[in-house]
């Protein structure tokens, strides 16, 4: 097993990162993407769906970087929000689609046959 000592922590990581170390966060990366890429994926079922929820859980990471509270658990972040964008993904997915007017069947015209007939 890896010691501890030889990886710094993740929020001594994000400090650095909200500092201006973008290698910080390449470590991040490297720390997290394959475990959020298998939580994905075992949910998801396809790989390249999975790597776009997993490229989005990153974007929402990087979008939020100075908001990030380095005395909370980086690791319970970053994996609600996984979790937040594999419900919209299946949100999304499940959603009747509505169907293009031009692939609706014309209505038929209606007419009056019945009452005629009487």
């Amino acid at each position: 097993m890896r010691s501890s000592a030889n990886f710094p922590a993740d929020n001594i990581l994000i400090t650095e990162w909200q500092q201006g170390d973008e290698k910080a966060f390449n470590q991040i990366y490297r720390r997290y993407h394959p475990r959020l890429f298998l939580l994905t994926f075992k949910t998801i079922k396809s790989e390249a769906v999975a790597e776009e929820i997993v490229h989005d859980v990153f974007m929402r990471v990087w979008r939020s970087k100075s908001k990030i509270d380095t005395e909370q658990s980086f690791q319970a972040y970053i994996f609600a929000i996984a979790k937040n964008e594999i419900f919209r993904f299946l949100r999304k997915s499940s959603a009747p689609q509505e169907v293009p007017q031009t692939y609706l069947p014309a209505s038929p015209q209606g007419s009056n046959q019945t009452e005629q007939d009487v």
